[in-house]
């Protein structure tokens, strides 16, 4: 029982800062937090990304991280959201915010237009340092299914 206590994730959030980078948190139902960074210079893009597990597809928010030594290579890819899994309605939602904060430049595929009323918690934030516009995305396990 401790061993579940410790390792069940309660709470997962992805914050995108334009000049910044992106952190990820995840809050355990033990009361412990990690976070993660990711430098903006080190990311490439962020997209959905789709997996066939047990007889079904599904679908998961990834960034994609830059080759330092090949400019237009992929060095890894970082899934987001894991413990939470938040469906492909909501994972457009924030994938749409991202894309629109982050420095790329990607025309709307039809797929992502279809999907414009999507509800997420989503809050907008100014950055206190740099006055530059950000996006936090937050949610439990139980409001992103």
């Amino acid at each position: 029982m401790f061993h579940i206590h410790f390792v069940k994730v309660d709470h997962e959030s992805l914050m995108v800062i334009r000049s910044l980078g992106i952190q990820l948190s995840s809050s355990y139902a033990s009361g412990r937090e990690t976070t993660t960074f990711i430098e903006m210079s080190k990311i490439k893009d962020i997209v959905i990304n789709e997996a066939i597990y047990m007889q079904q597809i599904i679908y998961f928010l990834c960034v994609l991280l830059k080759d330092p030594s090949e400019p237009n290579a992929v060095s890894s890819v970082v899934p987001l959201f894991q413990s939470s899994k938040p469906k492909l309605k909501c994972l457009v939602k924030v994938y749409k915010s991202c894309q629109e904060i982050m420095p790329f430049f990607h025309p709307p595929s039809s797929i992502l237009r279809d999907h414009l009323r999507v509800p997420v918690r989503a809050v907008r934030e100014l950055s206190a340092q740099n006055k530059q516009p950000g996006v936090t995305f937050t949610g439990r396990s139980e409001t992103l299914l």
